[in-house]
């Protein structure tokens, strides 16, 4: 409303502005809630009245299209949460993360190489024209042959590249109107991003994770459009609040909870031993953060150690000699105390061993 009202060129008498507001432009008088109550109203009169086709055609029975002028562009950025990157790792150690969005490819791409779903590869877009599909790779525009479509395979089981469908492509794919078993057999388990994808792509999609990979799936969304794969997942998250905009520079607030717990529940150097004596049971039995305790896990782990290569167990093959063992269990130790000091899932993993 301000480009309407402040804005260099004087629209106020213009019938879009006469659409948007009706009862008059906003005045600074108005309180914030009045200010509000007519933004939504200029909304919802946008919503039904300013149809992109007839901008794009300069026609419309509402009122002049001429009056409509390229003013210049609005770019908007949507920074990702401090904790996004941390809890994307977390479940890639575990399972696969694929990335369902309705943006476009290359501005979805932006965002899940920040989240580290992509991890800064290159992207190979698999999208249709018209019939038949294409490829997209390094913005080249390439035709679909077995020949590429094996080199691609190739370079996402190297790790130099990712897979990104469009959500056109997947609805072709998935019902039948191309006809391409290579493709979902070989090439779709291996996506990372669905971009440009609408509510039934999504739906379709996790649809056919279930059905054909056989798959657990775990839907995360926060929209309207994600509503109905919400309802085919296995399991599905609702970010209802706490997901908006956060400051430059802010903390991993959940990160930070976690540690507080492990604290509370004394893990590592945080363990308060209440014995009189110099040594605890807990330090004999290799629990908590002391060097007692740390020297009684490593000859823990070296006794197990020499006890499987006396067996010619098959469970540790790197280990080829007493030495080897040695520097494994010092090794284990000094990664133990990585994980406790950065906390997270791996120190809970230790605390629930202990």
């Amino acid at each position: 409303y301000r480009s309407i009202s402040l804005g260099a060129l004087d629209v106020s008498g213009t019938d879009a502005a006469g659409i948007l507001f009706p009862s008059g432009l906003p005045t600074p008088d108005d309180n914030k809630n009045t200010l509000n109550t007519r933004i939504q109203e200029a909304r919802r009169h946008a919503r039904e009245s300013f149809v992109r086709g007839d901008i794009e055609a300069k026609s419309s029975d509402l009122f002049n299209m001429q009056q409509m002028m390229f003013v210049g562009f609005a770019c908007f950025s949507a920074p990702l949460r401090s904790s996004s990157r941390r809890v994307i790792h977390e479940l890639k150690s575990s399972s696969g993360v694929i990335m369902l969005t309705g943006d476009e490819p290359y501005s979805s791409h932006v965002i899940a190489n920040k989240a580290g779903i992509t991890n800064g590869k290159r992207i190979c877009l698999l999208k249709t024209n018209g019939d038949s599909l294409i490829w997209e790779i390094n913005k080249e525009v390439r035709s679909f042959t077995a020949e590429t479509a094996k080199k691609v395979q190739q370079d996402i089981e190297n790790k130099r590249a990712v897979l990104a469908v469009t959500g056109d492509a997947v609805s072709a794919l998935l019902s039948g109107t191309l006809i391409d078993k290579t493709v979902e057999r070989e090439l779709l388990p291996q996506t990372s991003l669905v971009a440009s994808a609408s509510q039934n792509d999504k739906c379709m999609f996790v649809r056919w994770l279930q059905s054909s990979c056989k798959r657990n799936v775990l839907m995360c969304g926060d929209g309207v459009n994600d509503i109905a794969a919400m309802r085919e997942a296995t399991v599905s998250v609702a970010m209802l609040s706490g997901f908006g905009h956060e400051p430059d520079g802010a903390i991993d607030v959940e990160d930070v909870r976690r540690k507080d717990r492990l604290k509370r529940r004394r893990i590592g150097s945080n363990r308060q031993i209440t014995s009189k004596s110099k040594l605890s049971s807990f330090d004999e039995a290799g629990i908590g953060n002391s060097f007692v305790a740390s020297c009684a896990r490593i000859q823990y782990d070296i006794i197990h150690g020499i006890r499987k290569l006396q067996r010619k167990d098959k469970g540790s093959p790197d280990h080829t000699t007493t030495f080897d063992v040695c520097v494994a269990s010092i090794k284990d130790e000094i990664e133990r105390h990585k994980d406790l000091k950065k906390g997270g899932s791996k120190a809970a993993k230790i605390l629930a061993k202990e």
